[in-house]
């Protein structure tokens, strides 16, 4: 699980510094489908969390 984020945290920062160099390339040229992809990033990244959670929730159910 703490590989899969780090890939997506990865990702996601690449992401990030290439959207900021497009955006100083060409104004705003591919905003959509950076935007698709940034908010899909973020999707996955709140689903592992809640996941996470839902985790964390059942061990201590169960530790009781």
């Amino acid at each position: 699980m703490e590989i899969l984020q780090l890939i997506i945290f990865v990702i996601f920062k690449l992401v990030l510094i290439n959207f900021d160099n497009a955006k100083k390339l060409h104004k705003i040229r591919l905003p959509r489908i950076w935007k698709m992809v940034i908010l899909m990033i973020l999707k996955v990244q709140s689903m592992i969390q809640s996941f996470k959670n839902y985790l964390t929730h059942i061990v201590k159910i169960v530790m009781r």
